[in-house]
C-alpha cells in the first residue's frame, strides 16, 4: 500500500516556498516507519504542512532504514483556509486576490525560467518571488511535476481546472470536499483526486456540500481516486479509510487500486501493481486488508523480507513474558 500524504514539519507560511524540501527533516529512523510498515504501509509521500500554495517539496521514501527516494515526487500547497496566509495582506485578503497573486507568481515564473540571466543582472521587471522560489517552479510550469492542492468548495475547483488549462499544468486536488459537483469537468481535466473518505462532512463553509459516498460517485464518474488517512494518527487509518469508502458504495476493487496502483502511477513511482518491471513491494495478509481484525502475514520491499517486528510490539511482548513469569 501506498500512504499518499504524511505531513512533516511546517513550512515558512506568507510566501510561496515551493523550493521547500521536506527530505531535510525526514527522520529515517524514527519508530512510526516500523508500524507503518507492520500495518502494510510500504511507500509514504511526505511534505510540510501547508502555510501557501506552493508550500514544499514532496518526497516519496519505501518504509526501511535506507531507500529514500530523493527526488521532488510534487508540489504541495493549499488554496483555501486563512487567506492572510499567502502573502496578500495589501490585496484585501479575498479570493479573488489570492487567485490574482498565483498568476502573478506563475507568470513571473515562466519568465525567470526563460531567461535567470536577465533577472539575476538586474534587468527584469520587478517580481513578487525570490529567484530560487521561481527556479523551484520550473519542472511544475513543464507539467512533469505534479502540483497537488489543497482545495475543496466547487468554484475553487473550477477555478484550478481553468488555471490547469491556461498554464499546462499537471494538478491534483486534495480534499475535494465538493468535488462531486464538478466531477465531470474534473474528470474531462484529467486530474485525480486525493480524498480521506471518512472526513467528508460539512466542517467549514468551503465544504457544505461534502457527501459521505463522494469516493463512489467519483470513481463511478470516471475520476482517478487516491485514498488517504489524512492524518498521522495511525498507519491502519490508510486501509480503514478504503474500508469506509467500500461501506459507502465503493467498490472493493476500486478502494484498493485507490491506495496502491493509483498513487503509484499519479506520482510516477513504479509501485503498487504486481507485474513484470514494477518494484518488487508486496504485502501478504492473513485476511482482507480492508478489515482493521486484519494483519500482515509477510512483507518484502524491493525482493527483500521485511521485519515485522517493531518498538510497541517489542515492548509488549517484554511486559507479556514479564506477567507470565
Amino acid at each position: 500500500e501506498l500512504d499518499s500524504m504524511a505531513q512533516d514539519v511546517r513550512s515558512p507560511s506568507g510566501v510561496p516556498t515551493p523550493d521547500y524540501r521536506a527530505v531535510d527533516a525526514l527522520n529515517t529512523h524514527n519508530n512510526r516507519i516500523a508500524n507503518k510498515r507492520q500495518e502494510g504501509v510500504l511507500t509514504n509521500l511526505s511534505h510540510a504542512r501547508l502555510g501557501s500554495f506552493a508550500s514544499s517539496i514532496g518526497v516519496a521514501f519505501d518504509l526501511t532504514e535506507d531507500r529514500v527516494l530523493d527526488r521532488q515526487v510534487a508540489l504541495y500547497g493549499r488554496l483555501e483556509k486563512n487567506w492572510a496566509l499567502f502573502g496578500v495582506e495589501n490585496r484585501g485578503n479575498s479570493r479573488s486576490s489570492v487567485w490574482s497573486f498565483l498568476r502573478q507568481f506563475l507568470d513571473d515564473a515562466k519568465l525567470y525560467n526563460k531567461n535567470p540571466k536577465e533577472f539575476n543582472e538586474g534587468d527584469s521587471r520587478p517580481m513578487v518571488a525570490e529567484s530560487r522560489q521561481l527556479a523551484a517552479m520550473k519542472s511544475v510550469l513543464s507539467g512533469k511535476t505534479p502540483w497537488v492542492l489543497l482545495v475543496n468548495r466547487a468554484d475553487d475547483i473550477k477555478n484550478l481546472i481553468q488555471l490547469k488549462k491556461d498554464y499546462g499544468l499537471n494538478v491534483v486536488i486534495l480534499g475535494g470536499a465538493e468535488a462531486w459537483k464538478v466531477a465531470k469537468e474534473i474528470k474531462d481535466a484529467n486530474i485525480p483526486v486525493i480524498m480521506a473518505p471518512s472526513v467528508q462532512t460539512p466542517m467549514s463553509f468551503n465544504s457544505v456540500y461534502a457527501r459521505f459516498d463522494q469516493a463512489a460517485y467519483l470513481h463511478n464518474e470516471g475520476v482517478e481516486l487516491i485514498i488517504t488517512d489524512g492524518s498521522d494518527f495511525g498507519a491502519a487509518r490508510t486501509r480503514q479509510e478504503a474500508g469506509f469508502a467500500v461501506k459507502y458504495g465503493l467498490s472493493r476493487e476500486a478502494a484498493l487500486k485507490a491506495i496502491t496502483e493509483t498513487p503509484g502511477k499519479v506520482f510516477g513511482l513504479n509501485r503498487g501493481t504486481i507485474e513484470k518491471g514494477a518494484e518488487a513491494n508486496l504485502v501478504m495478509w492473513n485476511g482482507d486488508p480492508l478489515e482493521p481484525t486484519s494483519w500482515a502475514t509477510n512483507i518484502w520491499i524491493g525482493v527483500k523480507a521485511q521485519s515485522l517486528m517493531n518498538r510497541d510490539r517489542a515492548l509488549g511482548d517484554k511486559h507479556l513474558k514479564n506477567l507470565i513469569e
